[in-house]
This record gives structure tokens, sequence and C-alpha cells, in this order.
């Protein structure tokens, strides 16, 4: 059984509803291509399509010792392989260069096995209330060698 290394949580306020993931610290992330569905990927990057606009994105990075288990009630977007030459990754705006808090994995020159899900919380204890009154979208990011 596989045990988590360390976590840390982020948030990005994506202008168009589109946030990376990606290597630090020189990714040109308006260079890649807007995804079709959800994500597109690149060797050393991630963008995503929020599900709602005007939100803000909760980015959890997990490092763990070998495969994670898949969180519970999650629904995975992508998973395969991302390049990370100096062990750190950042979120931003797909629009930015990611300059908000750096995650060190903690092994520069690798190419991980990663995985992203999210879940997306609603406003189900207010019938009287639309539900995107309290709404959150959760992103999670499990890296592993």
């Amino acid at each position: 059984m596989s045990i988590l290394q360390k976590a840390a949580n982020v948030e990005v306020e994506p202008e168009f509803s589109l946030f990376t993931v990606a290597a630090m610290p020189d990714v040109d992330s308006a260079s890649i291509d807007h995804p079709d569905g959800r994500v597109t990927a690149a060797d050393d990057a991630l963008l995503v399509r929020m599900r709602h606009t005007s939100q803000t994105a909760h980015i959890r990075f997990e490092s763990w010792d070998g495969p994670p288990p898949s969180p519970a009630g999650w629904e995975e977007l992508w998973s395969g392989r991302l390049t990370v030459k100096s062990g750190v990754v950042a979120a931003a705006d797909w629009a930015e260069a990611p300059d908000g808090p750096e995650f060190d994995l903690g092994r520069a020159g690798a190419t991980w096995s990663a995985r992203l899900t999210t879940r997306v919380l609603l406003n189900d204890r207010e019938p009287d209330f639309d539900a995107r009154i309290g709404l959150a979208e959760l992103y999670r990011v499990q890296f592993w060698l």
C-alpha cells in the first residue's frame, strides 16, 4: 500500500475557466492547445477546463511513494506521465506563467506518473436557493514514481 509523502492545497482564479498544472519554472502554458474536452496534456503541463465559469479552482497536490488509491467519489479527468525537470510544479491561470505557491516533489529530473481527479460540490442543503450558490470545484493532482 502506497503512503502519502506530502500534500499542499492551492487556489487559482482562472479568468477564462482554464488553468494549468505545470512544471516550473519556464513553461509557456499559453502555447498549450485548448482542450477539446476537459484536459490537454503536454510533456510537462496540463491545461484544464473547469466545469463551471467564474469559479475558483481548489487544487490539492499530492506526492506518493507508489501508485495511490483512486479517491472515492472523485471523477478521473486524466492520467499519464509528466516530466518535471526541476522537481517543482505549480498551478496558474492558463494565460499567466505559474507564479503561485510551488509544490516541490522532492526529486528533480524525473518523469512522474500523475493522475488528475475532480469533484464538484453544490448546495444541496438549502432548497430555496440555487444549487450553484456555494459551488466549489475541487481538483486533486497525485504524483508518484
